[in-house]
């Protein structure tokens, strides 16, 4: 009550615009849990209301705040600013639906309800923030005013692991639309980082959802939701829309990771709308606090620990300027172990057919992609790559990718691919883990499959586990499975092979000394000067010292002879 009358007073004076972290911690010494009235800041003072015009972490780690009262924000049409309000109050239990929809003038909500694990346990009362009372007939997600200018939401609802909104999140993101056709507003929201990541209830997102032109990054916005085992499961439905254009969109990192109650098909032409899309891959970030500029998360890619079952062979055809899929369908590499991935079926092809191959132009030959690593990773159905052949390689690893560490790692079924898969892959610095543990996989490489890769530098465990095995002949030899050229392209750039061929239990016989062929003359008499220079300086002391003795030994001999 001190605390409250306080504020009013500030409140009257109307001078005072600014309340930053205002009441930080200060809830932790209350006997009794808080609830805060509608009137904390001066229900009467209009004036002094519209002064405000930031509540940055105002009531941040309140942890004895449980309950906030309908109108607490009333009047305050200047207010800009909420980032981290009720940050980590983890008892607070409900928060009024319409709390931020007359702040009008609203742009940064960032982590507003960050950790705010018990919000939507109580709804005894109606109107409860993203989880309607049970008594609700009509219910509706919006939380903002309608045609909003809220520009960043990011880590606004993390972890709220029992909100569970009935229509999705669909009221949420209608308030960053045109409320009617002939509107002339323009969405003004950019960074949904995490919005929603770990609302485990969250029972399913809605359709189109996010077909709002000014976003830019929607890293992990749904990574963590309808996973819950009280979630039914649900289908996954277009997000982007088909109608407009998301032309400033560029990072769309592990947007669905573990959600695992998210199945079916992925629709046609999903990616039609987001076509500037630069990374829907994977990320990795340590965690410290909410003030960084990204959260501490190990994303995996886009569908990552989803179960879905099919995704179109042109998913990614739209994407022009892709740069990073990595971990697109992966469910997780942690701790040196790889999940499986069993509920992925394959792919579909344009004529609505089933494959398990994957198809040879899977991944966009835009000359930007550069990363592909674990992609594929865990997926159990995949059987085959389509050997896509053009004169230069296979079209499967476009030619401007560097990374492609892990790309089919544990793809147990796996067991054709074709031999000029790498094949003058010019710019591919990284195979590590390509095939480990693909147990039905048998490489020819006698056709010489990193040929032209004069970049290749790791190769680290990229056969451990597959079935590769030599030829026999005769009783007593064995062809080598493994030539002695098979490294005379990489042989300046690579410098890691270890485990390559670990558990490889069908290799026998021997393995060829391999040398490089070297075209340059001038390089060639160089290599042969240096090498005869070092051995006169190592041989000529030797030498030396051997006629020295020799001359020694005449001489004594000699002597002897001489007195006999």
């Amino acid at each position: 009550d001190s605390i409250k009358t306080f504020t009013q007073a500030l409140v009257a004076t109307n001078k005072v615009s600014d309340f930053t972290n205002y009441v930080y911690n200060c809830f932790d010494s209350v006997a009794d849990n808080v609830t805060l009235g509608a009137d904390f800041f001066g229900a009467a003072n209009a004036e002094g209301r519209k002064k405000i015009n930031s509540l940055r972490g105002t009531f941040y780690s309140a942890n004895k705040l449980v309950s906030v009262e309908e109108g607490l924000l009333d009047g305050m049409t200047n207010l800009t600013d909420i980032e981290a309000i009720f940050y980590a109050c983890n008892n607070l239990q409900y928060v009024p639906q319409n709390l931020l929809s007359t702040a009008t003038a609203l742009k940064n909500a960032r982590a507003a309800f960050y950790g705010c694990s018990s919000l939507g346990l109580n709804v005894s009362s109606e109107g409860c923030m993203l989880t309607p009372c049970g008594t609700e007939t009509e219910y509706s997600s919006q939380v903002f005013s309608s045609e909003s200018n809220v520009e960043n939401i990011d880590l606004m609802f993390y972890s709220c692991s029992n909100i569970k909104p009935t229509d999705g999140l669909t009221g949420f993101f209608d308030s960053f639309k045109k409320s009617t056709p002939t509107s002339g507003y323009v969405p003004k929201l950019t960074t949904t980082y995490s919005a929603f990541r770990g609302c485990s209830k969250l029972p399913y997102v809605g359709e189109n959802i996010l077909a709002i032109s000014s976003l830019e990054h929607i890293d992990g916005i749904f990574a963590g939701t309808m996973r819950d085992d009280g979630v039914e499961e649900t289908e996954i439905k277009s997000l982007f829309g088909v109608s407009t254009t998301l032309a400033n969109l560029v990072s769309a990192r592990g947007v669905f990771q573990g959600c695992t109650k998210l199945t079916g098909n992925v629709p046609n032409n999903f990616f039609a709308k987001a076509t500037n899309l630069t990374h829907i891959g994977a990320q990795q970030v340590a965690i410290t606090n909410y003030n960084d500029s990204h959260f501490g998360q190990t994303y995996y890619g886009f569908f990552a620990g989803t179960s879905i079952q099919t995704v179109p062979a042109t998913l990614l055809q739209p994407l022009t300027n892709l740069v990073s899929c990595s971990g697109l369908l992966c469910n997780s590499v942690s701790s040196n172990t790889i999940q499986n991935n069993t509920t992925f079926e394959g792919f579909i092809l344009e004529d609505g057919a089933k494959t398990t191959s994957v198809p040879a132009s899977f991944f966009p030959d835009n000359s930007v992609l550069t990363t592909i690593s674990w992609s594929f990773a865990g997926c159990t159905a995949i059987e085959s790559v389509a050997d896509g052949l053009e004169v230069d390689g296979s079209r499967v690893i476009p030619n401007s990718v560097i990374d492609a560490t892990g790309l089919f790692a544990r793809c147990t079924s796996l067991g054709v691919v074709p031999g000029n898969l790498f094949k003058n892959k010019s710019n591919l610095v990284y195979a590590n883990y390509i095939f480990t543990d693909c147990e039905a996989l048998n490489f020819d490489f006698t056709s010489k499959p990193f040929e032209g890769c004069t970049k290749l530098a790791g190769l680290r465990a990229s056969f451990m586990g597959t079935a590769i095995s030599g030829t026999g002949i005769g009783s007593d030899e064995i062809l080598p499975a493994i030539p002695a050229d098979l490294f005379d392209s990489c042989r300046d750039s690579l410098n890691d092979v270890s485990y390559m061929f670990a558990g490889c239990s069908g290799l026998k016989g021997s393995i060829g000394t391999g040398y490089a062929i070297i075209n340059d003359e001038a390089a060639v008499k160089n290599a042969y000067n240096n090498f005869i220079n070092s051995k006169y300086t190592e041989l000529i002391p030797k030498l030396a010292a051997t006629i020295a003795e020799s001359v020694a030994n005449s001489v004594k001999a000699f002597q002897e002879e001489l007195l006999t």
